[in-house]
């Protein structure tokens, strides 16, 4: 079964996220942004809407609030499972309910249960991250889309996310810089005042939800603060950021020259570094490499679905390798399929020979973590091999490329688009080539979280929470047991939302310090910190007219990434034939179709699902239970009540006649089979959250919960025949 033409404009036409706005404010380093999200149910059906989406891997979440209808309301920081069981539990009461939850590294879920027809719903998340700086400007990044991924998702098929060309959501942005400015702030991002930007500590640009923002200004401040502040249990945190001087003649060059370069170059060239991002590197390489001499070993490994290495492994920069090199990157295109970045990295630490080197990694990242990333990440660092990451492309899945710059005691690299490649490529390669400068400070006992390895001119954050903070923060930077130069960092306090912003970005540090998952979690619910271990929920008091408890779920599709689809999404619907381009989309639909085909008897077929031979009270319980898991979960397909003559074949034909049947004639028959699921669930505890708290909705008034405790008690003493 397929869709036609007219059922897939009605899908896209329903899509329930209507656009987004962003406010930005930077203090200092801090950086506290609002990202509004609107929502509108167009259809005329109560909905759950589930939509994914990113944000800088260390940030963190200050806020929630939910707006519906005009109203605004304030979600809460809980446990996650006691989160998890509120939003089921509302849903399943068809109240409307709303739950933000930390999905994978960077990404994040957003559910929104029981939208009644024309619901208008704002969903506010207040986010406290930092800003960096480099080549003289400072810079502020925020992802807001997420591009089709290679590998396996770890996170659960339903919050998987999925593009569509036929998704469009506008982004407005408003911008206010509390620095002294010396140039105007520039973005990625259409300018709303004539230009790409103006003078003024306030700016506003528009675009949509399909590349990455990026802002830079110049300002007189310098990196060469560290603010702190004092949270509610007495501690003191400070944030800093740690920027190594340029090099200068004669005395820190002599330190700092290297010696030749071992180096890898691992480029992407699949399909998502189409179009500009693959023209990019193109030239970006042709001009940087112009800094390998003869004496340097050099490598290129193009990769996609597969990799293919230009020789063997670094070898000299000089003669007929040069050639072969500079050939290869000037043919270079995305015409190798998906992202096997794994393999290709593999490939590139085995081609050292068990030797020291350095990788440099041209990607737009768009793989899922795996077990393999973190074995691999094991390996370079057993071997002494930096990776240093450039980020290219509107999508980047930065997340990725800081695991692999930072575990290997790296630099990454955003492309800014207002700077050349070439250019920036060219400060990496200077980074990579350097003698290794460390860092070390005055900063004692407590948390303190520093770079191993700092680089010149590229500032790197600094996290520390003790009782009591000194004066000011005194760096050393050495180059082996010399002394390159000495800093001193002013202290200065912040108070206020900032107070806030700071405190929760050192804790959302400290937090990912905790081995013990059960101090982890502790912490985060003490702190209100947004993590893997908590989620933010609100569950509405009143219940939605018409609602039954079972809405029907509406996946909110990512807007394809604009580097890789430089077309106008309304053009597009209008003259593309009618399909989506993403297989993940593809696979679901006919899985379900497929699913809901299958099933339109009823699905609890004791022949089917039970074997002939003898059954133990377990088995059939624990099978009965699993059953119901399937039918009863509203985002697997539109639940079909099971029926007491299926029961009855089970083998419970016993309890049906005792208990049942009484409690069918009082309310319904499928209530009745709820309410013995749950008894049964009291002994098993096999229910998912969300079908436990359907049975309880379904089951509601029948009995006290004290009888479901009676009943569990008959039922294992019948288990013991």
């Amino acid at each position: 079964m397929s869709y036609s033409q007219e059922q897939q404009r009605a899908r896209h036409q329903n899509n329930p996220l209507k656009q987004a706005r962003l406010s930005v404010e930077v203090q200092g380093i801090l950086a506290i942004s609002t990202l509004r999200q609107t929502f509108h149910n167009d259809s005329d059906t109560v909905i759950e809407s589930l939509y994914q989406f990113p944000l800088p891997s260390d940030a963190a979440l200050l806020d929630l609030k939910v707006t519906i209808n005009g109203q605004v309301f304030q979600g809460e920081v809980q446990q996650r499972k006691q989160a998890q069981r509120a939003y089921e539990t509302g849903v399943a009461e068809a109240k409307r309910s709303v739950m933000l939850e930390q999905l994978d590294d960077g990404l994040y879920g957003l559910s929104l249960g029981n939208l009644a027809e024309n619901d208008t719903v704002e969903i506010a998340i207040t986010i406290a991250s930092l800003i960096s700086h480099g080549d003289g400007k400072w810079h502020y990044f925020m992802p807001t889309v997420i591009g089709p991924r290679y590998g396996y998702s770890r996170v659960s098929a339903e919050h998987t996310p999925f593009n569509s060309i036929f998704a469009e959501y506008p982004l407005a942005v408003e911008v206010t810089v509390e620095q002294e400015l010396t140039g105007e702030i520039r973005s990625n991002l259409q300018s709303d005042k004539s230009g790409l930007g103006y003078g003024g500590k306030q700016q506003s640009f528009s675009g949509y939800l399909d590349e990455q923002l990026h802002l830079s200004w110049s300002s007189s401040l310098t990196p060469s603060y560290a603010y702190q502040a004092r949270d509610q249990y007495g501690n003191s945190n400070l944030i800093g950021l740690i920027q190594p001087p340029k090099p200068r003649q004669p005395r820190w060059f002599e330190r700092s020259v290297k010696q030749s370069a071992n180096v890898q170059l691992v480029v992407d060239c699949s399909g998502s570094m189409s179009g500009l991002s693959i023209q990019q590197a193109r030239q970006g390489l042709q001009q940087a490499l112009s800094q390998f001499g003869e004496s340097d070993l050099v490598n290129l490994i193009r990769f996609g679905s597969h990799h293919v290495t230009t020789l063997k492994g670094p070898g000299p920069f000089s003669g007929r390798n040069k050639q072969q090199l500079l050939a290869e990157i000037e043919t270079l295109n995305a015409d190798l399929g998906g992202t096997n970045l794994w393999e290709a990295l593999d490939t590139a630490i085995e081609g050292f020979g068990g030797k020291s080197g350095d990788i440099l990694l041209l990607t737009d990242g768009q793989v899922w973590g795996s077990d393999y990333s973190n074995k691999l990440l094991r390996k370079a660092q057993q071997q002494g091999i930096r990776i240093f990451t450039v980020g290219v492309g509107s999508s980047v899945s930065n997340e990725i490329l800081e695991l692999l710059s930072k575990g290997t005691q790296a630099n990454m690299l955003l492309l800014d688009q207002h700077n050349s490649m070439a250019r920036q490529l060219s400060t990496l390669i200077e980074q990579l080539n350097s003698a290794k400068i460390t860092c070390s400070s005055n900063l004692e006992g407590g948390y303190l979280q520093q770079p191993k390895a700092v680089f010149s001119g590229v500032s790197q954050p600094m996290y520390y929470a003790a009782p009591t903070l000194p004066e000011a923060v005194k760096l050393d930077f050495n180059c082996g047991d010399s002394l390159v130069e000495a800093q001193q960092l002013a202290i200065e306090p912040v108070s206020g939302v900032w107070q806030k912003a700071l405190n929760q970005l050192v804790s959302q540090q400290q937090l990912a310090s905790f081995s013990d998952e059960g101090q982890a979690e502790k912490f985060a619910l003490m702190h209100q910190l947004m993590s893997r271990h908590t989620a933010f929920v609100f569950v509405d008091k009143a219940s939605v007219e018409g609602a039954d408890g079972i809405p029907t779920m509406v996946n909110v599709p990512q807007m394809q990434p604009k580097a890789s689809m430089m077309i106008n999404a309304k053009a597009c619907y209008k003259e593309a034939p009618i399909m989506e381009l993403t297989s993940r989309v593809i696979e679901a639909d006919y899985a379900m179709e497929s699913f809901e085909d299958r099933h339109e008897v009823d699905m609890f077929t004791p022949k089917k699902r039970i074997p002939s031979e003898p059954q133990s009270f377990d088995d059939i319980a624990i099978a009965l239970l699993e059953e119901a898991n399937i039918r009863l979960d509203r985002r697997h397909q539109t639940p079909k009540p099971f029926s007491l003559i299926a029961l009855t074949d089970a083998g419970f034909e016993s309890f049906v006649a005792r208990n049942l049947q009484p409690l069918a004639d009082e309310k319904d028959e499928h209530a009745a089979v709820c309410w013995w699921l749950l008894s049964l669930n009291k002994l098993y505890s096999v229910l998912s959250v969300r079908v436990e708290a359907y049975c309880k909705a379904q089951a509601k008034g029948l009995h006290p919960e004290d009888d479901l405790k009676v009943m569990a008690k008959v039922l294992s003493k019948h288990r013991a025949f």
